[in-house]
């Protein structure tokens, strides 16, 4: 309960805003030699889930899987290292759960609270004026101890998603619309030693969000992201 209190807390000083997991951090690149950092949240309400591995002798079947209430707070260093693309680094803390069903046992995953790290690049161009495509390209990565039903486990959670988009600047707005390839995989250990491996069941979803420029230094990025996962995501970036 205390963490949902906090991160609900920290989404509502840091609107107007709001995104989905592993989201894009804002459209426009900074210019080559320009660093930015900034500040984000992200929360996945849901995000189903298949077995794709498990140890010989575990003969139950497995249905209803899904991770639920993930949660990312993250610093997001970024340098544009020629006009037009960025790379950037996201270090933070995550944690989530997980609830499947074991033939007709039901299961859950309490995990504790871990390092997050990740990377990717952003790549945009101004088509005509105030028309804006891009692309981001990021990866993230945590390993979470926890309990499973009861039995400690560590899961090890990889994700990447490659994700187009065209936006358009309205003033100080930009907002966006674009697909996504979104790959998320875990791989569970137990105590025994035994694996079982998850991957996303849906990789291709849809997302559309809007930035807000504060004068020539701040931008407040907003992002929604459907189909394969629901959740929720705002981010804070000041340009030096």
């Amino acid at each position: 309960m205390l963490k949902k209190v906090f991160f609900f807390g920290l989404m509502v000083m840091m609107a107007p805003a709001a995104v989905f997991a592993l989201s894009i951090d804002g459209t426009q690149t900074q210019g080559k030699g320009t660093v930015s950092v900034g500040v984000g949240t992200e929360y996945l309400i849901k995000r189903d889930l298949a077995t794709k591995n498990k140890p010989v002798g575990d003969n139950a079947n497995y249905s209803s899987e899904k991770i639920t209430d993930l949660y990312r707070v993250y610093v997001r260093p970024s340098i544009g290292i020629i006009d037009g693309v960025d790379l950037y680094a996201k270090l933070g803390i995550t944690d989530y759960d997980a609830k499947m069903k074991a033939d007709t046992v039901k299961k859950e995953w309490d995990a504790k609270q871990a390092f997050l790290g990740g990377a990717g690049t952003k790549i945009s161009y101004e088509i005509t004026q105030g028309l804006i495509w891009g692309a981001d390209i990021g990866f993230a990565y945590s390993k979470n101890s926890g309990h499973f039903s009861g039995a400690s486990q560590r899961w090890t959670m990889y994700e990447w998603h490659i994700a187009p988009y065209i936006g358009k600047l309205i003033g100080n707005f930009v907002p966006y619309v674009g697909v996504k390839y979104d790959d998320m995989r875990i791989k569970a250990r137990t105590s025994s030693g035994s694996f079982y491996k998850y991957r996303a069941e849906d990789q291709v979803g849809a997302f559309l969000g809007v930035d807000y420029g504060i004068g020539e230094k701040v931008c407040v990025n907003a992002e929604g992201r459907f189909v394969d996962e629901v959740g929720l995501s705002l981010s804070v970036n000041y340009r030096f």
